[in-house]
């Protein structure tokens, strides 16, 4: 295992997960058809596979998630005893939980993010980046995930004109 010496990107999919590679546009633009061209005159494979291609609209908070986002590597390997007494493993897919809380939301911003989560429900999956076009690429990638809100999430209001929320996704 060449654990930190593998480039951005590389064998992310080799542990059970999914590599991202993203753009955000710089403003909103109407188009009829996008065209992504994808070249890696490196890759000794000579294939580069794409499974999913998301667009559309984004909504970015005037201020950042809380402190403590944890991001959680989630194995559902299964351990268990054989009659030897040796521990064995049924290896299972892995995948990525991202729980972050917005304690500062104002009331614009809790309309929307209210109509986002009422709109997809627990049923609709949402491509989430913590870090958006963040300095450490590293880090962007790690806290972006295809994802699906796991628990119902409530709209409290701490305070007058102010209003929270705890969400959890989990990667699809």
């Amino acid at each position: 295992l060449a654990w930190g010496s593998d480039l951005l990107w590389v064998n992310a999919y080799s542990y059970g997960g999914m590599a991202y590679g993203r753009w955000w546009f710089p403003e909103q633009i109407a188009v009829k058809k996008i065209v992504i061209t994808v070249v890696d005159v490196t890759n000794p494979s000579g294939y580069i596979e794409i499974g999913r291609q998301v667009c559309g609209r984004f909504w970015e908070g005037a201020r950042n998630a809380d402190y403590g986002a944890a991001l959680t590597s989630v194995d559902t390997t299964k351990n268990f005893r054989n009659d030897a007494g040796d521990l064995m493993s049924d290896v299972g897919p892995r995948h990525r939980k991202l729980t972050i809380s917005l304690s500062n939301l104002e009331s614009a911003e809790r309309n929307t993010l209210w109509s986002v989560l009422w709109g997809n429900g627990m049923s609709v999956p949402v491509y989430f980046s913590l870090y958006p076009d963040g300095d450490n690429a590293a880090l962007e990638q790690a806290h972006q995930i295809y994802c699906k809100l796991v628990t119902s999430a409530a709209m409290t209001m701490p305070s007058f004109l102010q209003y929270a929320s705890s969400l959890e996704f989990e990667e699809v």
